[in-house]
């Protein structure tokens, strides 16, 4: 959200940046005995995350004002990076369960207000958008995030975040956990419309099913067993029967034709995939993308083409003689955060790319340090979202997400920092 002001500067910044973290590249080890090591490991992880594309891009670069617009979409990883670098142990007292309530608050703050949005619609303009317009909720809802898929992305990766010390809640705080999470996952299929971050929900309800184990364990032991049974065996069965009555109507149903549509259409030939009333036209788009950059990366593996040619390295090898050849000059990205990567800095890029993904799960591991059941919790949601929404979305070369992660990870960090459960790093400097 900073990066409008920010990245104007970063051509400035980019010079003393680069300085100053290769001496703190050298200097590095000797923080190793210090409360703060981590926060500066991951500052130079992040920092440099953004110099190696600047530096990379500006070198493959004919066009300074297209390469300014391209790096400001990963400023915010740089700002992040340096604030992480500058941060001194215990600078923050944010714990896992505030996090939580913050989290949980904020999301309904936000689906109020986009209730609101749609029962009043407001008609006063601000900066040329009224409310309903900028937040779409006449449409595939975002919120004023100019994207669908961002908005998604980031609802469903704060909804499971909110269950975060969901034992040390009250059954109040339970409660409303449950219900936001539910809300976004069913915001997502029907009220925006993103099938990815849908899917990501599987997985991510996966990990949660994991994670609140410890809390069915003991609800299921304080309850009496055969009443447990009979509700269980009974929603069950009322579940099936609805769908049953009710399925001609679900199978027409927009949002999950569209989801199936998607799912089949990875199953068939792009080339032969004709127009009709079947055709997924997004996953054609991304299929053809994905498969083009296959073949321009096979030109140019090691150091790739550049942050600001990622369409132009890929078009050559898209036929110009299909019919939705112009939709690809609007694109200025591949739709897959791996294949960005890896046309824009080629491998090199891309273990840049592997280095910030697992930055936190090194930051871990060189501080020795053993992290609580809600540490790992957080951290196996942040970087499961992030794996697999970048698996079709633009993710990290974009303002919003890259700043949303990056700030994650961080929080992680310092909620890994704040954690009650003893670290074997303390423990050991206490016994010596």
């Amino acid at each position: 959200m900073i990066s409008p002001i920010v990245g104007p500067l970063s051509l400035i910044m980019v010079f003393f940046l680069t300085l100053y973290t290769s001496i703190s590249c050298l200097k590095v080890k000797y923080y190793k005995g210090s409360t703060n090591f981590q926060f500066k490991l991951l500052g130079i992880i992040f920092i440099s995350y953004f110099i190696y594309f600047f530096l990379h891009g500006l070198a493959f670069s004919d066009d300074l004002y297209q390469l300014k617009g391209d790096v400001q979409k990963i400023v915010p990883i740089l700002v992040i990076g340096v604030l992480a670098f500058t941060t001194q142990d215990r600078t923050f007292s944010l714990n896992h369960k505030f996090f939580s309530i913050l989290t949980t608050w904020s999301l309904y703050l936000t689906f109020s207000l986009a209730i609101l949005i749609l029962v009043v619609n407001p008609q006063f303009i601000f900066m040329g958008h009224t409310l309903a317009s900028k937040s779409l909720v006449f449409e595939r809802l975002q919120m004023g995030t100019n994207n669908p898929l961002i908005f998604a992305t980031i609802i469903t990766t704060l909804g499971f975040l909110s269950l975060l010390s969901f034992e040390e809640k009250t059954f109040f705080g339970k409660t409303s956990s449950l219900v936001i999470l539910l809300s976004c996952i069913l915001t997502v299929f029907f009220w925006n419309g993103s099938r990815g971050p849908f899917l990501v929900c599987l997985a991510l309800g996966i990990i949660s099913t994991w994670y609140l184990k410890p809390t069915i364990n003991n609800f299921y032991n304080q309850t009496n067993k055969n009443i447990f049974w009979v509700i269980l065996t009974s929603t069950i069965f009322i579940s099936f029967v609805f769908i049953y009555l009710n399925l001609n109507l679900l199978l027409q149903n927009e949002s999950l034709v569209y989801l199936i549509n998607g799912i089949r259409s990875i199953f068939f030939d792009p080339v032969n995939f004709g127009y009709n009333s079947e055709r997924d036209v997004s996953m054609f788009i991304r299929l053809t993308l994905w498969v083009s950059s296959f073949e321009a990366l096979f030109i140019k593996p090691l150091f790739g083409y550049g942050i600001s040619h990622k369409m132009d390295a890929v078009l050559p090898f898209i036929k110009e003689s299909s019919d939705s050849y112009h939709l690809y000059l609007e694109f200025n990205h591949l739709h897959n955060m791996y294949f960005n990567h890896l046309i824009s800095g080629g491998v090199f890029g891309f273990l840049i790319l592997i280095l910030y993904l697992f930055s936190a799960v090194i930051m871990i591991k060189k501080a020795n340090l053993k992290i609580s059941r809600e540490s790992k919790y957080f951290i196996i949601i942040v970087l499961t979202s992030l794996i697999l929404s970048g698996l079709t979305n633009v993710v990290l070369m974009h303002e919003l997400l890259s700043h949303f992660f990056s700030m994650l990870i961080f929080l992680f960090l310092i909620c890994c920092k704040n954690d009650l459960e003893p670290m074997k790093a303390s423990v050991s400097r206490s016994i010596n």
